[in-house]
């Protein structure tokens, strides 16, 4: 079985700009270098188990999200968005004042 590289490299791009982080910006906090975050992203280079681990922590995410392309049973969570739970209550929040509005047009 080999590993989709590049969708794991897509899933940590999509991430990270959802983060409002840049390469560099996450590559200091996992102590690499930009370059080689480029590579992941790119799926150019394997990324090891410690590796997978230090991003998931970083962007917020579990591992078994970056790894579904990969994973023969992907659990549905595998597929769950890889928004921080921030996003997630400020998305909500601006759904309600949405629909409240459409509400009131009525």
């Amino acid at each position: 079985m080999q590993l989709d590289y590049i969708d794991i490299g897509r899933r940590i791009r999509i991430a990270r700009s959802q983060a409002g982080l840049t390469q560099g910006e996450l590559a200091k906090r996992m102590e690499v270098s930009s370059s080689f975050v480029g590579h992941l992203e790119r799926g150019t280079r394997q990324a090891s188990l410690e590796t997978l681990v230090n991003l998931a922590n970083e962007l917020d995410l579990s591992v078994d999200y970056l790894l579904a392309a990969s994973l023969k049973n992907s659990n549905p969570r595998s597929e769950q968005t890889p928004y921080t739970e921030k996003q997630l209550e400020l998305m909500q929040e601006m759904l309600a004042h949405l629909d409240h509005y459409v509400r009131s047009k009525r």
